[in-house]
């Protein structure tokens, strides 16, 4: 059966059907439902898939300018994944546990990386400098405790 699946789905992307990504898994399958991105990314682009979760879906629905993108006017909920899904789309597997931060609703979620910020070192070069050729001067350097 699965095979047959991949296989309508490849069909379905290569002839230029919208495929959109929805959540109807329910029960002890729900924890399959994030393996659907690399599922799907079995017979079609990381890219398209990515799609098929944001501006398609937005397009299914009739919403496009409202839902699937990144602007000022439009209903976004984000994250931030430890990973690149458009080299390894299986970074969204595991229901979420890679998901480092989400915005939802304008506000913040989920912070893992409370942790990985307070530990990074930031540099701090003011407006208006002009940058020195690399390798020539150390910039100044600031951490979270000499904010």
């Amino acid at each position: 059966m699965r095979i047959q699946g991949l296989e309508a789905l490849a069909l379905a992307h290569e002839i230029g059907i919208n495929i959109g990504l929805g959540t109807d898994l329910l029960g002890g399958m729900h924890k399959d439902q994030s393996n659907e991105f690399t599922i799907r990314a079995q017979v079609m682009p990381a890219l398209d898939v990515l799609r098929s979760a944001t501006s398609r879906n937005a397009r299914l629905l009739n919403r496009q300018g409202e839902l699937g993108m990144v602007a000022s006017s439009t209903l976004a909920d984000l994250i931030v994944v430890d990973g690149n899904p458009l080299l390894d789309i299986s970074c969204l597997d595991c229901q979420g546990e890679a998901l480092a931060l989400i915005f939802k609703g304008g506000s913040i979620f989920k912070n893992g990386l409370a942790c990985i910020l307070a530990s990074m070192v930031i540099l701090h070069v003011p407006c208006g400098a002009r940058l020195p050729s690399r390798g020539s001067v150390a910039y100044p350097m600031r951490t979270r405790s000499n904010y």
